[in-house]
Formats: structure tokens, sequence, C-alpha cells
């Protein structure tokens, strides 16, 4: 896994830590001590126990086939908060590797010609410098199109929100990248996003999308809000 300058020295400075016996990190997941090795925030215990669930898979409007990996809680809810709103960048290689053989077994399965992500608002990659949806496909190492663009900001959906008004806030929202408008006649895409809740944001870019003619739109989701019904 590729480090940073920035990442390398906090790696050297948690090692001098260690040597002064100063106090260790709490584990946001597990809430015990740990000894961070590149990062503070989650132990690597409670990374490890992350694993590939099976949810009961309910209709969206517009998109053909959809794969979530995991549950939005533990490690992994902490991870994605962290990328989002603590600019832990690196998390986003953390997740790319616990999600690789997952992902890529769901790519082989409905072949896409395009593989792309969910976008942010301007006001959203100022305030990170970055789209953790696209640093996750960096982080998976696949080739990918940047195609879509959020045209109006609107602020983060909390879970309370029901479904008919989320797709009120979602709709218009996106669009096609002016260069890719009259080029996905015919394409299957797929789409990756880090949270499914309702599914709006999902049904919203499909609808955009099959507007355009494309003829397949997929979506593969890191974690979502329901219960899972199996572990794979």
């Amino acid at each position: 896994m590729y480090l940073s300058r920035f990442q390398l020295i906090k790696i050297q400075i948690a090692k001098l830590f260690d040597k002064l016996y100063l106090p260790d990190n709490v584990c946001l997941s597990c809430k015990n001590y740990f000894k961070p090795s590149f990062q503070g925030y989650v132990c690597d215990d409670c990374i490890s126990s992350i694993s590939p669930k099976i949810f009961e898979k309910e209709p969206f409007d517009y998109i053909d086939d959809y794969r979530i990996f995991s549950s939005y809680e533990g490690a992994l809810k902490e991870m994605i908060i962290a990328l989002k709103f603590k600019k832990a960048s690196l998390f986003a290689n953390i997740i790319g590797d616990i999600v690789e053989n997952d992902f890529f077994a769901f790519v082989k399965s409905v072949n896409p010609d395009i593989v792309t992500y969910v976008p942010v608002s301007f006001f959203r990659f100022w305030q990170r410098g970055y789209n953790q949806n696209e640093l996750i496909l960096k982080a998976l190492n696949i080739r990918y199109k940047s195609i879509l663009k959020r045209v109006r900001h609107s602020k983060a959906l909390s879970l309370g929100i029901e479904k008919v008004q989320r797709k009120k806030i979602v709709f218009g929202a996106f669009n096609i990248k002016q260069e890719f408008k009259f080029g996905l006649e015919d394409k299957s895409i797929l789409v990756v996003d880090d949270i499914v809740t309702t599914g709006a944001t999902a049904t919203e870019i499909a609808r955009i999308l099959k507007l355009h003619a494309v003829s397949k739109v997929y979506f593969y989701f890191i974690a979502s809000h329901k219960r899972a019904v199996g572990m794979l």
C-alpha cells in the first residue's frame, strides 16, 4: 500500500510515542486502547473483523442490479466517517483493500462498459479536498471515468429524513458532464457510492443516466444502514 510522506511521518511519531510510554489511542469502534501504526482511529482487530454480508434486495427504480458490501456499523462506519468528515484520506486505501475481492467479483458479473462514482458538490469537495468515492476507486486500481457532476448542493441527509423527502431533495441535483452527454448510448455503467440509505441518490443518478440512453445502470455500495440477513 502506498503511503504518503505525511503518513510515514505519522508512523514515526506513533513509534516515538510508544517508546516514551505515552497513552495509546482509543479505538472508535471497540473503545479499547491500541497502539496506532499509521492511523489512530480504528484498531487492526476491528478492521480485520469487517466482512461482506448479504442483504435482502429491494428494487430501486432505474437500477438494473446492485451490490452492498457490508453494514454501516462498527469499524466500517467509523472509517467512512473519518474519510468523509475528518480528512483521513488514508482510509480509502484500507477500504479498497477490504472490498477488493467482493468488488471485482461484482464487476465480473455485470461487466460494465464504464465505471464511475457518485459526485459531491463543489462546496463538499472544497471542504474535504477530495471525493471519497473517487479515492476508493483509485485505491482499487480500476480504470474509471468521471462522467457525473453535482449541479446543486444540499446539506448532508440525515437518517431521519423519509424516502419521499430525500427524493425531493436530490431531484435534479445531478447531471452528465458536457463531454460525455453524447457518448453514453447503449452503454452499461457501474456507479460506486459509499453509503446507501433509501436509495434516493442512486435512483436519481440512474434516472439521469437512463435519460441519456444508457442501457444498464449498476451500483456498488460500500455500506448500508439496513440490517444484513446473512454473511458471505
